[in-house]
């Protein structure tokens, strides 16, 4: 994620399809941008106090390690409670 803010606040921001079409380019640069970033910082996980702070003074991204089990656990309850769902609805 930090690799896309350093390409915005290195190219002085984003451009939007409607008004920079795209027709292929080599160099990889933009003439209009739609959005810019001066700055960004990384906030220590699992701690709102500074993910408080950082909402607070921009906009905010936020990463998700999906791959660790715990994650792979929710998401296994949560299809298992749509299987259910769709079960129950074939039922009715």
């Amino acid at each position: 994620m930090n690799d896309a803010f350093k390409f915005t606040e290195q190219n002085q921001g984003l451009t939007t399809e409607a008004s920079y079409p795209y027709e292929g380019s080599d160099d990889g640069t933009c003439n209009d941008h739609a959005a810019k970033i001066t700055g960004y910082e990384d906030v220590t996980a699992n701690n709102e106090a500074e993910l408080v702070k950082a909402v607070a003074k921009q906009p905010v991204a936020v990463a998700i390690d999906a791959a660790r089990i715990d994650f792979s656990s929710i998401r296994l309850a949560f299809y298992r409670i749509m299987v259910l769902q769709m079960l129950q609805d074939l039922r009715d």
